[in-house]
């Protein structure tokens, strides 16, 4: 019989390395060496799949047997075709290095254990977890059957002895149960960690929201007070015909109105007030903000093109959905610098959710830039905030929506807005 402690090597080689890349660098990059995500992931797999190749589960007549396939599976589901092809490539040499017996017989089943994981690899973070763990036993229980099958015919049709210990059938279906179950873990403990950061992350972005709001409703009255009256005053001065200084009153009044505006996003932010919801037409909603922005995208030079489809509709506060579109459709004007700026609007449906989606060709932002948008203060505007950002994502998840943001440095930005489709019919 396939021997246990095989079998336990191979599942403390795959499954240990893989946890503590999940804990460790999943989503974050090795600042020492100046490596990403994909790389690390990349490194990680290739020393347990070859490690899994020295240490095969059994070795007969010249062939062996691992369960590094295991490893270049997980690697086009996680990691992207690129890193499994470039396992699949590597692996296949090293085979080749440490013996030729079998050689053939491993390219033979590349498509067979590989050709769904490359077919899903493009769909697979967008599946639910259900799905992916069904997905993952039906690929490891027909990559195993066929394998099963095929080493039988094979081992025939050769006239050789099929590497199997003395129960064959026994052995495979222990070799079968193993590949399955070890496939789901791998699967199961990757959804697990990723989902306790993704709650780690919210959080941590409740906690900074809620700071702030503290530090709004405490200071945000007590300094409106005293601005509104200088403002005042200010308006006084300036209305005097013999005044001398009436440019530099402007200049103060200006610089008022630019305080009054942080305080007014402080206050936004303290306000906990509940949201009036009711049928909102998200597509009107979005070509009003249109007709409204369009004088302040003309005066910039940037020219808005909208593929809008029509009566979508979702429950929220007209306001302030207005006040969110209107935030990230005016940050994606200011983003472009030249006289050949574009901002596209688009709005679409899905089974259940209403899409809005704002791209533009500006500056854009490379990765640490993007992982900080909405941190408090935190802007690339000489003028900003940084809590317009804040304000636009708090709204839209009181809507029971979600906000993600795409960038690529000197190319642009994409804006994605999600929210939960109602019909009125």
């Amino acid at each position: 019989m396939v021997l246990l402690d095989e079998l336990l090597l191979h599942f403390f080689i795959i499954l240990v390395p893989l946890l503590i890349y999940q804990i460790y660098w999943a989503n974050e990059k090795l600042e020492i060496l100046h490596l990403k995500e994909s790389s690390i992931l990349f490194m990680t797999l290739l020393l347990s799949a070859i490690t899994c190749m020295l240490f095969p589960i059994f070795k007969l007549s010249g062939f062996s047997y691992d369960y590094r396939s295991l490893l270049i599976i997980y690697a086009f589901l996680y990691g992207g075709r690129k890193i499994g092809l470039w396992l699949i490539v590597i692996t296949v040499f090293f085979r080749f290095y440490l013996d030729g017996q079998g050689f053939l017989f491993s390219l033979f089943m590349l498509p067979f254990f590989y050709g769904i994981p490359f077919i899903l690899s493009s769909k697979w973070r967008k599946f639910s977890k259900k799905k992916k763990y069904l997905y993952s036993t039906i690929m490891s229980t027909f990559a195993m059957l066929i394998f099963s099958c095929i080493l039988l015919i094979w081992g025939s049709a050769m006239d050789v002895d099929v590497p199997l210990p003395v129960h064959p059938f026994l052995s495979l279906f222990i070799c079968v149960i193993g590949y399955v179950v070890t496939l789901f873990l791998m699967i199961y403990f990757t959804e697990f960690l990723r989902e306790n950061k993704l709650m780690k992350i919210a959080i941590q972005e409740s906690e900074k929201m809620t700071v702030v709001s503290e530090l709004a409703a405490s200071i945000a009255h007590e300094v409106r007070n005293p601005l509104t009256v200088v403002k005042g005053f200010i308006q006084l001065i300036e209305k005097e015909e013999n005044s001398s200084n009436k440019q530099y009153m402007k200049l103060v009044l200006s610089e008022l109105d630019r305080a009054e505006s942080l305080i007014s996003d402080y206050l936004n932010l303290a306000k906990k007030t509940e949201i009036q919801k009711k049928p909102i037409d998200i597509s009107d909603l979005i070509k009003s903000i249109h007709s409204v922005i369009q004088s302040y995208s003309n005066i910039n030079g940037v020219r808005i093109q909208t593929s809008i489809e029509q009566k979508l509709y979702v429950l929220g506060d007209m306001g302030k959905l207005k006040q969110a579109f209107y935030n990230i459709l005016k940050n994606g004007i200011e983003a472009v610098l030249d006289d050949q700026g574009l901002v596209e609007i688009k709005v679409y449906r899905s089974l259940r959710s209403v899409h809005v989606e704002f791209s533009d060709n500006g500056i854009g932002m490379n990765d640490d830039e993007l992982l900080k948008i909405g941190e408090p203060f935190y802007t690339n505007k000489e003028s900003g905030t940084g809590l317009g950002v804040m304000v636009t994502k708090a709204i839209i998840h009181d809507h029971g929506g979600s906000i993600s943001y795409e960038s690529t440095l000197r190319q642009g930005t994409l804006v994605k807005v999600s929210l939960p489709l109602i019909n009125l019919d």
